[in-house]
């Protein structure tokens, strides 16, 4: 069975106000018939850790419903703060959308 998903793209800031927001919009989601949801972060400029924080409250909330949560295409800034606070070892997080695409779909 193809795994169902689709691709949120938010941009700027990803900080209390806006990642609550993006929280909301994967949890709704999430709810929907996907099996997993990819946020590209590539037009995302800015992360604080209330942003972090939304992303790691979304993350539990779509495990604990059987469902994926994954990342792709981080700038610099993100992925620094990413490896910083270690959780490039606790999101998935793929160089970008084609990386992700391969994953799901290997070719043989």
């Amino acid at each position: 069975m193809a795994t169902k998903f689709q691709t949120i793209a938010p941009q700027g800031k990803l900080d209390g106000i806006s990642g609550a927001k993006l929280q909301q919009q994967i949890l709704e989601l999430a709810h929907g018939d996907l099996d997993l949801v990819l946020v590209d972060l590539s037009r995302v400029d800015f992360l604080d850790s209330a942003g972090l924080g939304a992303l790691v409250t979304a993350l539990n909330a779509l495990r604990s419903i059987n469902k994926q949560l994954c990342f792709c295409s981080p700038g610099a800034q993100v992925s620094m703060i990413l490896q910083l606070t270690k959780m490039m070892q606790v999101f998935q997080v793929f160089a970008d959308q084609a990386e992700f695409e391969q994953s799901l779909f290997p070719t043989k």
